[in-house]
């Protein structure tokens, strides 16, 4: 039954990743996909460090902390879990996206991983962000899948893993900070 269980979400992910890859939607969506899947190379997680550094008021450095040990985190887990797993990435022509993958394995998603990570770490310091925080998340996570750089089940492992470490880093650094 598991094995049976397996091999329809395997057809399930590969066909929604094969839908993904042959549509082509507008310029201006396809330039937002990229510049999500861009922003989760690294660069959105040191604006958002500086941003809540400069602005994020009295517990900015407990906030600070939580993102920076998730993000290191996520990286640090990912790294060994793909390597583990060697789940191979998606291949084939994608439709309109030229981006390079940055290994050879892909489960789980490690910008998934980080960005919810991240935002998850976040929101435990600024619950009023959640609205900003969650689809910026979900855009990378998202991102992934239209760029067809990862399956669905990829990003999804990644979110719910990365979710629980920024929970983790959050709960740990509030309580040091009590």
């Amino acid at each position: 039954m598991v094995d049976r269980l397996t091999r329809g979400i395997l057809r399930a992910d590969g066909a929604l990743l094969n839908r993904c890859s042959r549509s082509k939607p507008p310029r201006t969506v396809r330039l937002f996909i990229v510049a999500c899947s861009r922003g989760g190379d690294g660069w959105l997680w040191w604006s958002a460090g500086l941003l809540v550094l400069s602005f994020g008021g009295t517990d900015r450095l407990q906030a600070f902390s939580a993102a920076f040990l998730s993000a290191c985190s996520a990286v640090l887990l990912f790294a060994r879990l793909k390597v583990h797993i060697r789940r191979p990435r998606p291949h084939g022509p994608h439709r309109w996206a030229r981006i390079a993958a940055p290994d050879q394995f892909s489960f789980p998603s490690g910008h998934s991983m980080t960005a919810f990570a991240v935002c998850s770490a976040l929101f435990d310091f600024y619950p009023h962000w959640w609205p900003i925080l969650l689809v910026i998340a979900v855009a990378v996570a998202t991102s992934r899948v239209i760029l067809g750089l990862h399956y669905l089940t990829d990003v999804l492992a990644g979110a719910v893993i990365g979710s629980a470490l920024g929970a983790i880093w959050s709960e740990l650094l509030r309580g040091a900070g009590a």
